[in-house]
């Protein structure tokens, strides 16, 4: 186990690339339009808002996966490098 910093553009080139997915048995997007405003919110003011927990995903996936709500559609042949196993619903609000 190893802890990464990554800036925000670093994870949506992973997510508009295919390589990173969620777990299907991960629930769907939830979170309400105030949820998303203060997350926002935090982040335009630099503040911590959280981690994300993510599986490394070695030539094949562990799990059936999905792509991120409105994500591109992954490209025949795109190898999916990493499981989003907390912080969906951040990311996707994000996103």
């Amino acid at each position: 186990m190893e802890a990464l910093n990554r800036d925000l553009k670093n994870w949506f080139q992973a997510i508009e690339g295919g390589r990173l997915r969620l777990p299907r048995f991960q629930r769907f997007e939830a979170w309400s339009h105030n949820e998303v405003s203060s997350l926002v919110e935090t982040v335009l003011r630099k503040l911590p808002a959280g981690a994300l927990l993510t599986l490394s995903v070695d030539n094949d996936e562990p799990f059936l996966s999905r792509g991120l709500t409105t994500s591109p559609q992954s490209s025949p042949g795109t190898r999916v490098t990493e499981h989003l196993l907390d912080g969906q619903q951040r990311l996707t609000a994000l996103w």
